[in-house]
């Protein structure tokens, strides 16, 4: 089940508790990741083993299924601590809550609503110049790549998780996937159901439960920045503080057309962009050329240009100064 040995050292385990989050559809897939021991950990839609100093807590989920409460009960029963108890979800008593630092929120069925379908997570890229999209089966944290935008559908729900280096064409193209992936769904969905569209980095936790053992800071730890990156951090700042003070989600309908772009349609010389025109992404500048001066410049059309690789493209546009 894919569960490891419990002598090793857990980073979370500080005062004699610890929480397992256990997520999977079968036997072979499911399997149990250490988790922060917090209330906000839990979801509705799977199991956890809680253990504290003599006592070891299986907690079951309202949506979790037989293969996800089956491997809990093994874990519990290989790492258990005193006696052992099964808890469905709402049946929780005082010390369960005290043990995770107090009640708070969490990702939670409303008991009108259907249980979760298995999510299922699809690559959306340009990066070999053509558009493709490809599932990721068995997908963990890692497979978010940032240089693209992903889809997971929920069925119930509908993400578009856009990578921070993912280009405008990739971003416009996902969305149009993602309303086609609606509308032509025959599995009785809602064929006009809200597509939500979340950013990197900004994950809510509707988004972060469908992925056992989220790390909130894995993708700052594990990305690379060049020299190149580190100059646009100035003129970023203020971008960045636009960014915080918008919602989490930006909903987008499933039959409506896609969100346009800030300066949508504006169009700079190279001179104007070179000198810091107000109002573009800074990271973006050379998508604000007219195409016709887009293909002097670089020699190539926008979208040929999005496909290429990110160091090329960085390369032409330090050529330029357009940074």
């Amino acid at each position: 089940m894919g569960f490891k040995n419990r002598q090793d050292e857990d980073s979370y385990d500080v005062d004699g508790t610890e929480l397992y989050h256990v997520k999977g559809s079968n036997a072979q897939n499911t399997y149990g990741v250490a988790v922060p021991e917090t209330a906000s950990s839990l979801n509705s839609g799977d199991c956890f083993v809680l253990l504290t100093p003599g006592k070891t807590t299986v907690w079951q989920g309202s949506g979790s299924n037989d293969a996800e409460k089956e491997v809990a009960a093994k874990i519990s029963e290989m790492l258990k601590v005193g006696s052992i108890t099964t808890v469905d979800e709402g049946g929780e008593d005082a010390s369960f809550w005290e043990a995770l630092g107090g009640k708070s929120e969490y990702p939670q069925l409303r008991p009108e609503e259907a249980q979760p379908a298995e999510p299922r997570l699809f690559q959306c890229s340009n990066a070999t110049g053509a558009f493709s999209v490809d599932e990721i089966c068995n997908f963990t944290q890692e497979d978010l790549i940032i240089d693209d935008c992903m889809l997971l559908d929920c069925v119930t729900s509908v993400f578009l998780w856009v990578g921070s280096n993912a280009n405008k064409d990739e971003k416009k193209q996902a969305i149009e996937t993602a309303q086609q992936y609606i509308q032509s769904s025959n599995d009785n969905r809602d064929p006009d159901c809200s597509i939500m569209m979340i950013k990197a980095g900004r994950e809510p936790a509707l988004f972060t439960q469908h992925f056992i053992g989220w790390e909130n800071d894995f993708f700052s730890k594990n990305q690379f920045v060049d020299p190149y990156e580190s100059k646009l951090g100035n003129l970023k700042s203020t971008q960045k503080a636009v960014e915080a003070a918008e919602p989490e989600i930006e909903v987008i309908s499933a039959s409506g057309p896609a969100p346009g772009e800030v300066v949508a349609g504006a169009t700079f010389t190279l001179e104007q962009l070179q000198a810091g025109q107000a109002g573009v992404n800074p990271s973006q500048k050379e998508q604000y050329l007219s195409d016709a001066d887009f293909l002097a410049l670089f020699g190539v059309e926008k979208a040929a240009f999005g496909g290429m690789p990110k160091w090329k493209q960085q390369a032409a546009k330090k050529k330029h100064n357009l940074f």
